[in-house]
Order: C-alpha cells, then structure tokens, then sequence
C-alpha cells in the first residue's frame, strides 16, 4: 500500500511563489529550512520512508532515468517527495498529487532533492 506523504506549506506558499522568480540563492535555502520545520519530526526519523523536498522550480519527472526520457510531470519548487529508490545520480520518486488525487512515480536528478535532516 502506497505510503501517503501529506504537507501543509500554505504558511510558506507566498515565499514559495516569489522565490520561483528567484535563482536557488541563499532565500531558496532559507525556504527550504522552514519546509523542513513543517514536516512531522516522526515522519523524518522514519528509516524506511525517505523524504526529499524539491528545490529546483519545474523539475522534470522521466519515465526512465535519462533525460531524452518522456516527461510524466513537473514538480515545483517546495514539493516533497519519497525516494523509492537511488541509482547513481538518479531517484526514483513517488509523489502524490492533491490536485488530480492520484500518485505520481518517476526518475529524477537527485541533485535537485534536498534532504530533510
């Protein structure tokens, strides 16, 4: 049963929303921190669950790990994301998407993943 990893960041959304224009500077890292605040201390210590947040606006999701790979979905800048598996330079991630109340699984660039300890 898929794990469901639920957060609330609607305190950050305005930050959120103007860092975008923003090159990840010392303010993205900043947001990043109080991201990290917001999530479940138990969730984090949890050694089976990996959780990463998404520090990159726009970062691709591919069907397979290459970047000539089709493209299943975006995430945005703040997200939070399980990894599932690390291969290399490469994650391959769940994501659920309030939205369309649906999971989303795909291989991303780890570098664009930022830990949450």
């Amino acid at each position: 049963m898929p794990f469901v990893i639920s957060l609330s960041v609607n305190c950050l959304s305005s930050d959120i929303s103007e860092a975008k224009n923003i090159t990840i500077n010392n303010y993205g890292k900043l947001i990043i921190k109080g991201i990290k605040r917001e999530i479940p201390i138990d969730l984090v210590e949890m050694k089976d669950i990996k959780c990463r947040i998404v520090s990159k606006d726009n970062l691709k999701v591919y069907k397979r790990k290459k970047v000539n790979s089709a493209v299943v979905y975006r995430l945005q800048f703040g997200d939070v994301v399980q990894i599932v598996l690390k291969h290399r330079n490469w994650s391959y991630i769940r994501y659920f998407d309030h939205m369309k109340e649906e999971y989303i699984e795909g291989w991303t660039l780890t570098r664009y993943l930022a830990r949450t300890d």
